[in-house]
């Protein structure tokens, strides 16, 4: 009788091999899926960090410009109105316009809208800068017909549009060569509903339509320095606070010298990684709750409005 010798595995060696090969895949997996959150976790850790750094950047470099206007002196009208942030120097009266180089709105209310233009983020502040442009040029180097302008010399100072060059007529202390001509800038910051960082500039003649910034922002809130002695530094003076969320007056509007401001920054989208309810409290809020699963970055920064103080200093 011929036996014939059977060669393969057996059933018991084929259920260890098939056990041993899921366990290698679940092991690949489960690595493969560890590697992809880091990943996407490193990249919107990524993200938020340089959207912190460059609004940050931003608004600072803002703020310190902030009533910059040349060669200029002139202590602000007492009687100064505060004008519309939706209008242009000129239509809010230049005296008006160059009395208050900051202004904003403080915790804006549900539905409302940006001068006509985008719905604002309920509970977020606005800031406005008014300033001149750091470079010059002469009256007669092509300044644009539309485009508001600011010329000035110690102790005056012209704004007009290009079309009129005739009013551009002031002179350096030589008595011979004219002063510098600087564009005027008129820009407005602040987080759409949809939660974009933008901006709108007063631009030839008109205020322009918004320009996204950054994606991912959460809140804009801004604390307000009062200089309330005139020696161009916040202080506090009775009961009257140092700083404070939002001034109240014309008067404290004209005064503030410094701003505190705090981002609020949070990925685009959803975190692997983030498991637990976020509190946050700054400014004027407090115990700020969100349970979105996103990662996000506190940020604040400060600038003293050293072209207004040191005029005070004088």
């Amino acid at each position: 009788m011929i036996r014939l010798k059977v060669i393969g595995f057996s059933l018991v060696e084929l259920i260890i091999a098939l056990g041993l090969g899921l366990f290698l895949i679940a092991t690949m997996v489960s690595s493969t899926s560890a590697l992809f959150r880091s990943g996407r976790t490193i990249g919107q850790i990524g993200e938020v960090a340089e959207t912190s750094r460059y609004l940050t950047d931003l608004v600072n470099t803002e703020l310190r410009l902030a009533g910059f206007f040349g060669q200029f002196e002139h202590m602000p009208d007492p009687d100064a109105v505060l004008p519309d942030i939706c209008s242009g120097p000129l239509e809010a009266g230049l005296d008006n316009a160059m009395a208050f180089p900051v202004q904003g709105l403080d915790n804006i209310s549900a539905g409302q809208r940006l001068c006509g233009g985008d719905s604002l983020l309920t509970g977020s502040d606005v800031l406005l800068i008014r300033r001149a442009d750091t470079s010059s040029q002469t009256a007669d180097n092509g300044l644009k017909p539309r485009q508001h302008y600011i010329q000035t010399v110690p102790g005056k100072h012209i704004v007009a549009t290009g079309a009129d060059l005739g009013s551009f007529n002031l002179l350096q202390p030589d008595g011979v060569t004219a002063a510098p001509v600087r564009a005027w800038h008129q820009t407005i910051y602040y987080v759409s509903a949809d939660n974009i960082f933008k901006r709108r500039r007063f631009y030839l003649g008109s205020l322009s339509p918004s320009e996204p910034l950054a994606e991912g922002v959460d809140d804009f809130q801004l604390v307000y320095g009062i200089d309330r002695s005139g020696n161009g530094i916040a202080n506090a003076e009775h009961q009257q606070l140092a700083f404070i969320s939002a001034p109240a007056s014309a008067e404290d509007w004209a005064n503030t010298v410094a701003i505190e401001f705090y981002l609020l920054i949070s990925s685009t989208e959803k975190s692997l990684a983030v498991r637990e309810q976020q509190s946050y409290s700054y400014g004027d809020k407090s115990d700020l709750v969100f349970e979105d699963n996103k990662i996000r970055r506190l940020v604040k920064g400060f600038a003293a409005l050293e072209n207004i103080s040191a005029r005070r200093r004088r």
